[in-house]
C-alpha cells in the first residue's frame, strides 16, 4: 500500500491479489486477505477463497469445523483432480493457450466479486 489512505479494506479484489502475490510475510499476507475476504458476502466466499488462494498459494482463509467439511473430497476425488491436472498440464500446447485458460478461469471465478 502506498502513502495514500488505502486500508486493506478499501483494496479491491485485483489490487489485494496482487498485493499478496509479491508479499513474502506471510503475517501481512494473512491480515490483507482476510481483511477482504471478510466483506464477501457469504453466497461468493468459495470464489473469493480461491481467487485469493490463486494468487498467493499459501493463503487459506480461516473457517469453522463444518464449513471446512463442506469443502473436502475423498481420495477418489482428489485422485481423479490430480489425474486431470497432470493431464492438462500435459496436453497444453504453448503458452499462449496455457495463459488464455487461466485469464478465462480468472474471469469465470471472479464474476459478481469485482464491482
Amino acid at each position: 500500500m502506498d502513502s495514500k489512505a488505502e486500508t486493506p479494506q478499501t483494496l479491491g479484489l485485483y489490487d489485494v491479489m496482487r498485493t499478496i502475490a509479491l508479499e513474502p510475510d506471510m503475517a501481512k499476507v494473512r491480515l490483507l486477505a482476510d481483511d477482504h475476504f471478510r466483506g464477501v458476502p457469504s453466497q461468493q466466499a468459495l470464489a473469493a477463497a480461491t481467487v485469493l488462494n490463486f494468487a498467493h498459494p499459501f493463503y487459506l482463509p480461516a473457517m469453522n469445523d463444518v464449513s471446512a467439511g463442506r469443502l473436502s473430497i475423498n481420495l477418489d476425488q482428489f485422485s481423479e483432480l490430480v489425474m486431470r491436472a497432470r493431464s492438462t498440464a500435459r496436453h497444453w500446447s504453448s503458452m499462449s493457450s496455457r495463459l488464455t485458460s487461466v485469464s478465462k478461469m480468472l474471469r469465470t471465478v471472479t464474476i459478481g466479486l469485482i464491482p
